[in-house]
């Protein structure tokens, strides 16, 4: 299986469709967590949803796109990947999401601090981005404490539940200083 160890407390995994049953009764237990800024909660109503995205997410997985699934002590947490990548324009963008039981460690910052570091260091891109809700502060939160610079709004760039929302563009360059969190470098 593939996976990428971040620290003695955090995995990343490639989802499978086996882990499927496991991403839904995730995504069950946190539904009115993550419907506020996930729109797609609404539309995963089985495990069969959830069978669905993985395979879809599998069949792209060697463009660069992916979605991982977080392991903190063992236990599946959330998910994170590259929601976009354009090797020819050397971007790509981050996605993730978090159980409620599970913020506040640390988990999503490691785990994006991982992908940025794969994407920038290790796979030579340019840029990576982070898009968040302008309301959604614990995502803009993320993307701060990461050293990404807040670029701009695109005013109304977002429909949630029929409601116009603005998106907030976060990036790093690969020419960014390298902020390591937690004092100790990323494997």
């Amino acid at each position: 299986m593939y996976e990428i160890p971040i620290d003695d407390t955090l995995t990343l995994r490639v989802l499978l469709p086996p882990h499927a049953p496991e991403l839904f009764a995730l995504i069950d237990r946190n539904r009115a967590h993550l419907t506020r800024w996930l729109p797609w909660v609404e539309l995963t109503r089985e495990v069969a949803d959830s069978e669905d995205f993985i395979r879809s997410m599998l069949t792209v997985f060697g463009t660069g796109r992916n979605a991982l699934g977080i392991w903190h002590h063992d236990r599946l947490v959330g998910v994170v990947g590259y929601n976009r990548w354009d090797e020819r324009e050397g971007v790509c963008e981050i996605g993730y999401w978090l159980s409620e039981d599970a913020q506040g460690h640390g988990v999503i910052t490691r785990a994006t601090a991982r992908l940025t570091t794969h994407a920038l260091d290790e796979r030579g891109l340019h840029r990576v981005e982070i898009h968040t809700a302008a309301g959604n502060l614990a995502s803009q939160r993320v993307a701060e404490r990461l050293g990404f610079t807040r670029e701009g709004t695109h005013r109304q760039a977002i429909t949630l539940y029929g409601e116009r929302h603005d998106r907030v563009v976060f990036a790093r360059l690969a020419s960014d200083p390298n902020p390591r969190p937690y004092g100790h470098p990323l494997r």
